[in-house]
């Protein structure tokens, strides 16, 4: 961060072209995987790094700079990626036939590179960051836990999780592959060299907004709303699932006996199983049904939105609901006869899971309990 730090203070072109030198090879290879055109990538590396400028000074420096350039790359990528989604529809037929005729991908990372960034989005923060750094970056294992503040085996542990989840990913789409392959086929492959002149470009556009075309400044517009509707998007979920929970991604369904008033309509799916209980919440969300989501919740937390401002809240709730409409189940993991955890991939944002319990046949959202504080891994 301290090149950040510099250019953030004194507005130094040279410690900027420093950053951009460093982490434009991470950027472009990003961008190449979402779109497969170079000319595309560098747009995108272009876009990010600009954004980079105009936030450098309101990042927070707990931040992972390596994190927040691969996840801005995304969105850039996916902000690109649908401006063209007319002409990609109309590609689409020729692309998928000459796909169907190309070879076999032969090697283990020409199996699973295509799906690698989604799956490393579905990872959490600290373990993707982790990733990003040691593999990606090619970091040692000291290293990473000098830049994360953490120790060695923390690091370690991060990364065996990480790998582990990216193994089972990619099995679900008949991808096997053990830990040992994978990490080594990321650790050579997931990073290329940008094309030459690429990052001298990037800090005179980023200092001269002449030489920025009409496509570009569009790509910096379009992804800087992206990225606050994703904050936004994320905060109101989490602030509306979560409810007061700490912050924490994580809810815990409680099922507990409901008075009539209380039942769901025959307009929602119900609360018989974990998955219709959460479409009935997302579904309340999105129609601005305050009644049906209040009473899926327990009394405790009822009390809590009814103190609210009800009508605020059913604009936030509607907003978060639409977006999170699309929002899919990714994998029931089941912990006991009565406890399961839905994983839910939340596309740009982090992944999130829920946590429910079986009780008495009926399921209901609540807080989680306090945790007990331990160690920062």
């Amino acid at each position: 961060m301290q090149l950040l730090d510099d250019y953030s203070a004194r507005h130094s072109q040279d410690a900027f072209a420093a950053l951009v030198e460093r982490h434009v090879n991470l950027v472009y290879s990003v961008a190449l995987r979402h779109l497969g055109d170079p000319h595309q990538a560098q747009d995108v590396v272009q876009a990010v790094f600009i954004i980079l400028a105009r936030k450098a000074v309101s990042l927070r420096r707990e931040i992972v700079l390596t994190g927040w350039l691969y996840q801005t790359a995304r969105l850039a990528s996916a902000e690109l990626r649908r401006g063209e989604a007319r002409r990609q529809r109309r590609e689409q037929a020729a692309y998928m036939q000459s796909t169907a005729q190309s070879p076999p991908a032969e090697t283990p990372w020409e199996q699973f590179a295509p799906l690698l960034d989604d799956a490393l989005a579905r990872l959490g923060r600290k373990d993707r960051d982790t990733v990003l750094l040691h593999y990606f970056e090619g970091r040692s294992v000291a290293e990473v836990a000098a830049v994360l503040q953490v120790k060695e085996p923390a690091v370690k542990k991060r990364v065996g999780r990480a790998l582990e989840k990216l193994r089972r990913c990619f099995a679900k789409h008949g991808i096997v592959v053990s830990a040992a392959v994978l990490a080594g086929a990321i650790a050579t492959n997931s990073v290329q060299a940008a094309p030459a002149g690429l990052a001298a470009a990037t800090t005179a556009a980023t200092f001269n907004a002449s030489f920025l075309t009409t496509s570009s400044l569009t790509l910096i517009k379009g992804t800087l709303k992206l990225m606050a509707w994703t904050k936004a998007k994320t905060a109101i979920v989490i602030g509306v699932v979560a409810l007061l929970a700490a912050g924490t991604a994580t809810v815990a369904l409680h099922s507990v006996k409901m008075p009539p008033s209380e039942k769901a309509s025959s307009n929602y799916p119900g609360y018989d199983t974990p998955e219709n209980a959460a479409q009935t919440m997302i579904q309340s969300m999105s129609r601005g049904d305050v009644d049906t989501y209040i009473a899926s919740l327990v009394p405790s937390a009822q009390a809590k939105i009814k103190k609210m401002n009800l009508e605020q809240w059913k604009q936030n709730m509607m907003a978060a609901g639409k977006e999170f409409m699309s929002v899919q189940i990714t994998q029931t993991e089941v912990i006991s006869d009565t406890e399961v955890r839905l994983h839910l991939d939340m596309a740009a944002s982090a992944a999130s899971t829920i946590p429910l319990q079986k009780i008495d046949g009926q399921w209901k959202i609540a807080p989680p309990p306090p945790r007990n504080p331990r160690p920062a891994e």
